[in-house]
């Protein structure tokens, strides 16, 4: 299976409080968060993860990758750390953008939301992350982020039966 989500920002406290998260402290909202995600996921599936995987200690972002089942591949977004550090955490794949064909969509994934058509002679549908809760889709534009998404990675048929 594939899935796709982003803005899990494990470790990271402020969050609950910006994005309304329900959990009464950092430690709930990351051991959900895993549950969640490995309820779904399983040890052959890919995850795109569009960005903002965790925040706080770097020493503490191996163990939040290790405790997720799957590969994932990772899109770059503001809060992460360098290519070669999550790499080393244990991320398949590190870039700054992909362009996808899946399921006979073409995709575009950035963890910011690309309003503008620079993405649209490429593909159909962007999914990116970022915006938290301020929105889940504009047009063929889809917020992926835990915040709209039940807290768990969603499929592909998930997401496009929001459009």
């Amino acid at each position: 299976m594939i899935y796709f989500t982003s803005d899990t920002h494990f470790g990271h406290a402020n969050a609950i409080k910006y994005c309304n998260r329900p959990y009464a402290d950092v430690i709930e909202m990351n051991q959900v968060l895993t549950d969640r995600w490995n309820a779904r996921v399983k040890s052959g599936d890919t995850v795109y993860h569009l960005g903002d995987f965790a925040l706080g200690p770097v020493t503490e972002l191996d163990g939040h990758r290790a405790k997720l089942a799957g590969n994932i591949i990772l899109v770059k977004g503001n809060h992460d750390r360098s290519k070669g550090r999550m790499l080393a955490a244990g991320f398949q794949e590190v870039v700054s953008e992909l362009y996808l064909e899946l399921e006979g969509e073409r995709l575009f994934l950035h963890h910011q939301p690309m309003l503008g058509d620079v993405w649209k002679d490429r593909a159909e549908v962007h999914l990116c992350g970022h915006v938290h809760t301020e929105w889940s889709r504009i047009g063929t534009i889809i917020n992926v982020g835990v915040d709209v998404r039940s807290f768990e990675p969603k499929t592909l048929a998930e997401l496009l039966s929001d459009l």
